[in-house]
């Protein structure tokens, strides 16, 4: 635990928000998190009980015992009774004794020590000012101290959590209070955050003109320390066990207050009408034993069907354990965020820094299920931490219903999962619109074995026209240079020299090699660029918006190339890739502003693929394609989602066409122009544009015409 932090605040999955208390868990969700990174505490309060450190302590646990951590600040003020004012009025009695008194009153009221808990965060306090790792300054003025603020910093920046609550127990976790929170690290935050340290620090160092500000007096420093301070100093472990003896005393209390609170949101409609399907998911997946994959386009609300599968059954069981795993960081603050919809609480172990803090986090929800302090707990993870060993482990021991539900399923095929799946979860739920796994059998069939086969189908062409949008595909072509064409050539030689070796072993690195090099020739032709920018320059770059440019993965050139092409054209954009999406609060960032229209266009590679719900997209242009199917598929999916003013959207492939040669020799184009026309016609096939004249059909036959007759060539492939 005394270790210094390589996570900061603004990676941390915290967000500017405004909400309403007990509904939103402001302890749970921003003041612990805050805590286990932040390396500076500071806070204004018109009202201060030390009970409020009873639900603030997990977080406390690892601040106090944090090398490099700030000392503690707190400005209070203590409830001045009117007798008080008059009693300074008539000089019979000075504010600084009465503030004694009253700090006295606050500080050590007797019913805070009813928590094993709340008895041990006294001492830690005592130990603190004993330490001088905690400093209280107490305002006095003639009219009432009314500041709730909380300010939590470290070198990324500031949170700023405010609002109608004191710091009390019952402000957090009890009265009905609202609350805002800032980040300065985010754009339309910076400046209320700077305006609140500013006037920490004003009223800290007494420079405000609305009051006095007075060193917490040592008569009640030294009362204090002799009613509570320890012999020692006290360790992250003593609060564990104070925290357990507490959750046993509040435990049927807090799970009548959570009961209930895990619903389906009123405004959706899953039975019947436009999302009858995501019922007849539920339904079908619930006859299969509560175990299958759903195999729904994306768009149609795999994650809602999820959902409302894991409340039923809550709802059934009484107490539950969900894990959603998921392939990306973007993809588990997309999770949380419809969580939070159904009333959950997510915990995001993910976001929470180092292993050892992901560990605590999952350590903490599971002591809640086990003792009744909640009836539900939702860990959102990526892949990487579901096969985490430690984190497996932990599981193990539960023995509480749970579910486990696998967001794009097909990415847990490999060998990390599938080797050693994880067998606490009675009950399984896969998703994805391409749960089978190309080219590899074996995976697909392990994915099928543990979660169960697909119980649901819910294809794009299903959804196109009901909860998905149609779509224009337009393509576009490009040739190969000279030096490209002589390099594809002599790759296509190569292969054809080498193809003894697929009858040997069809994995044959050599061979693999050979066509994953031309593969990428391909995609980072040189005059895709050109084309780009004619195709921009048509569209309208004023008028261009809502729009995914996907790069290749294979060149970092040709991402450079495009934000030239697009910066040449004055259109306001932003990447998005792994640097991004590494960073939480700043993929929030980024994809707020293309909502709203402030950037135009995203630049992906991978990222975007799978998952990420971006409604107001209208157009992808698609400089560069694998050979997997998925991933045509899935970024289609990204287009296709309904949104407010959007009656379809458009899709613009970009194809390499190698030119004729003698089909018998080198120069046979068909092995690479074979896996492009699956593409389009694929893409084809469900287009609205499909059959036009010179639509997506037309192109399709006129280059297998040209490279696939007798009339265009003759030979055979290699």
């Amino acid at each position: 635990m005394n270790q210094s932090n390589t996570a900061t605040l603004a990676a941390s999955g915290i967000e500017p928000l405004t909400a309403m208390l007990p509904r939103y868990d402001v302890a749970r969700q921003v003041l612990i998190p805050g805590l286990t990174l932040a390396t500076e505490l500071r806070g204004m309060f018109g009202y201060f009980t030390s009970g409020v450190l009873v639900d603030l302590a997990p977080g406390l646990a690892e601040y106090l015992t944090r090398v490099g951590a700030r000392p503690v600040r707190f400005v209070v003020s203590p409830e001045i009774l009117e007798d008080d004012y008059k009693a300074i009025e008539q000089g019979t009695e000075e504010r600084i004794a009465i503030l004694e008194r009253r700090m006295m009153e606050l500080l050590g009221s007797p019913q805070v020590t009813a928590s094993a808990l709340a008895t041990h965060t006294l001492a830690c306090l005592a130990w603190l000012l004993a330490s001088n790792r905690l400093e209280i300054r107490v305002a006095f003025l003639r009219h009432r101290y009314h500041p709730k603020v909380w300010l939590l910093s470290d070198r990324s920046g500031t949170i700023c959590a405010r609002g109608s609550g004191n710091a009390t127990g019952a402000a957090l976790h009890g009265n009905i209070e609202n609350l805002d929170v800032d980040c300065s690290w985010v754009k339309g935050s910076a400046d209320r955050v700077r305006t609140f340290v500013e006037e920490f620090e004003a009223q800290w160092e007494n420079e405000s003109e609305f009051m006095q500000v007075y060193t917490l007096a040592e008569a009640v420093r030294n009362e204090w320390l002799s009613r509570y301070s320890p012999e020692a100093a006290p360790t992250p472990h003593d609060y564990e066990h104070a925290f357990d003896q507490d959750l046993s005393r509040r435990a049927e209390t807090s799970a009548a207050e959570r009961q209930g609170l895990f619903r389906i949101p009123p405004g959706i409609v899953w039975r019947g009408g436009q999302y009858a399907h995501q019922g007849e998911a539920v339904s079908r997946y619930e006859t299969a034993g509560r175990r299958g994959v759903l195999e729904m386009a994306t768009g149609a609300g795999k994650t809602i069907a999820a959902l409302i599968v894991a409340q039923r059954l809550y709802r059934e069981q009484g107490k539950l354990l969900m894990v959603v795993a998921a392939p990306s960081t973007a993809l588990v603050l997309q999770w949380a965020r419809e969580a939070q919809a159904f009333g959950l609480s997510p915990v995001l172990p993910t976001v929470a820094g180092s292993r050892q803090r992901k560990l605590h986090l999952v350590a903490r929800a599971l002591r809640r299920l086990r003792r009744g302090a909640s009836t539900v707990e939702c860990l959102i993870v990526t892949n990487n931490l579901l096969t985490d060993e430690m984190f497996r482990s932990r599981l193990e021991d539960v023995r509480i219903s749970s579910l486990l539900i696998a967001d794009e399923v097909h990415n847990l095929g490999a060998g990390r999962f599938t080797s050693n799946p994880p067998e606490a979860f009675a009950f399984r739920l896969g998703l994805s619109a391409t749960p089978i796994r190309q080219f590899d059998e074996p995976g697909t069939a392990e994915l099928f074995n543990y979660f169960g086969g697909v119980v649901y189908r819910y294809g794009l062409d299903q959804a196109i026209g009901n909860c998905l949008v149609p779509y224009d595909y337009h393509i576009h072509e490009a040739q190969l240079t000279g030096l490209e064409l002589e390099e594809w050539f002599a790759l296509t030689e190569r292969i054809a020299a080498n193809r003894w070796r697929a009858e040997r072993d069809e994995d044959d690195f050599v061979l693999q090699s050979l066509y994953r090099k031309r593969r990428r020739l391909v995609e980072n032709a040189a005059s895709k660029i050109p084309v780009l920018q004619t195709v921009l320059e048509e569209i309208g770059p004023k008028s261009l918006r809502d729009t995914l440019v996907y790069a290749s993965s294979k060149n970092p050139d040709q991402l450079r190339e495009v934000r030239a092409v697009l910066a040449n054209l004055n259109v306001r954009f932003h990447q998005v890739t792994q640097e991004e999406s590494a960073k939480p609060q700043r993929l929030q960032a980024l994809f707020g502003a293309f909502a709203n229209g402030a950037l135009q266009v995203l630049i992906s590679k991978k990222v975007l693929d799978e998952g990420i719900n971006l409604p107001s997209i209208r157009r992808a242009l698609i400089l560069a394609s694998t050979t997997v199917e998925r991933e045509w598929v899935q970024r289609r999916g990204r287009v296709l989602r309904r949104a407010p003013g959007k009656d379809h959207a458009a899709i613009h492939d970009f194809l390499v066409i190698p030119p004729v040669g003698e089909l018998d020799g080198v120069g046979d184009p068909r092995p690479l122009l074979s896996s492009e026309l699956d593409r389009i016609e694929g893409f084809a096939e469900l287009a609205r544009n499909a059959t036009n004249v010179d639509g997506p059909l037309a192109v399709h036959h006129r280059l297998l015409m040209k490279y696939f007759t007798e009339e265009g060539g003759s030979g055979h492939a290699s």
